[in-house]
C-alpha cells in the first residue's frame, strides 16, 4: 500500500506539473498577441514549429529508451545506461548547435527573419540544451524526485513576463535603468532570449544530476538503444508533423511573405 500511495503521489506531481507548465505557456499566447503585431507573431509561430520537430529528432526516442534499458534484465548498471545516453545526446546536440549557429544567416533568410540571425542561433542553443537536459529530467523521474522535476520545469514563464511586460513598463518611465541590457526594438527576440536563458539556467541547475553517475560509455549498449528507440523516433516525427506541418508549409504557399506571416500569426 505505501508503494501504491507513493506511485499515485509521484504521478500526480508529474502530471500536474506538466499540465500547469503547458497551461502557463498557453497563457503567454494572449500576452504575445497583445504585445506584438500579427506578422511578428507569425515568425515566432513558424520558428517554434521547426523547434518542435528538431526536439523530436534530437532526442531520437532516447528518453523512453533510457527507462527501458535502465530496467533491462541484461544491463545491470543503470548508471552506465544513463551516461551512455547522456554522452550520445550531448554530442549530437552540440553538433546541432554549432551547425545551425554557423548557418543562422542563411536559415534566417529562409524563414523570413533575415535581419535577425540571432533568433536562429538563440533557438538552436535552447533546442540543443533542451534535448540534452531531457535525459537528466528522465533520470529525476527514474530516481523518483518529482518535486525537483516539477520545480525546474516551470522556470521559463518568469523570464517571459520579465522581458515582455516588466522591461517595457520600466523603459517607458526610467529607460536609463535598463538601457544597458534592454532594447525595445528587439521585439520578439526577447521570446527567444527568454527561452535560451531559461534552458541554460535549467542546465546549470541540473549539474548535480548530470554528474551523479561515474561516466561509462558503452558502444554496444548505445547500438541496442538506438535500434530500440528508432521506431519511437519515426512515430514521434509523424505525431509532431501532424501538429505543426501547417505552420511550416503555410509561409511556403503564400507568395507575399509579409502576408504569409500575418496570416500565420493570426
Amino acid at each position: 500500500m505505501p508503494g501504491v500511495k507513493s506511485l499515485f503521489k509521484d504521478t500526480a506531481i508529474y502530471g500536474v506539473s506538466s499540465i500547469v507548465g503547458r497551461f502557463l505557456n498557453w497563457c503567454l499566447v494572449p500576452m504575445y498577441t497583445y504585445c506584438f503585431a500579427e506578422a511578428e507573431y507569425g515568425v515566432v509561430t513558424n520558428i517554434y514549429a521547426y523547434v518542435a520537430l528538431a526536439l523530436i529528432i534530437l532526442t531520437y526516442g532516447m528518453e523512453t529508451g533510457f527507462f527501458r534499458f535502465a530496467n533491462h534484465e541484461r544491463w545491470k548498471n543503470p548508471g552506465q545506461v544513463y551516461t551512455t545516453v547522456l554522452t550520445s545526446i550531448g554530442v549530437s546536440s552540440m553538433a546541432f548547435i554549432i551547425l545551425v549557429s554557423l548557418l543562422s544567416p542563411d536559415i534566417a533568410r529562409a524563414l523570413d527573419c533575415g535581419d535577425h540571425p540571432s533568433f536562429i542561433w538563440m533557438m538552436a542553443i535552447a533546442v540543443g540544451v533542451d534535448a540534452y537536459t531531457s535525459i537528466p529530467f528522465a533520470y529525476l523521474r527514474y530516481r523518483k524526485r518529482p518535486v525537483r522535476f516539477a520545480t525546474l520545469k516551470l522556470i521559463n514563464i518568469g523570464l517571459n513576463l520579465f522581458f515582455i511586460l516588466l522591461c517595457p513598463a520600466i523603459w517607458r518611465s526610467h529607460p536609463e535603468a535598463i538601457g544597458w541590457f534592454y532594447d525595445p526594438t528587439f521585439g520578439i527576440g526577447y521570446i527567444f532570449l527568454a527561452n535560451m536563458i531559461s534552458s541554460l539556467a535549467i542546465l546549470m541547475l541540473l549539474l548535480p544530476e548530470i554528474m551523479a553517475e561515474g561516466y561509462s560509455f558503452c558502444g554496444r549498449l548505445l547500438r541496442e538503444m538506438l535500434a530500440y528507440s528508432f521506431p519511437l523516433l519515426i512515430i514521434g516525427i509523424a505525431g509532431i508533423m501532424n501538429q505543426t506541418i501547417d505552420k511550416i508549409l503555410y509561409p511556403m504557399l503564400i507568395a507575399d511573405k509579409t502576408e504569409a506571416m500575418t496570416g500565420l500569426g493570426i
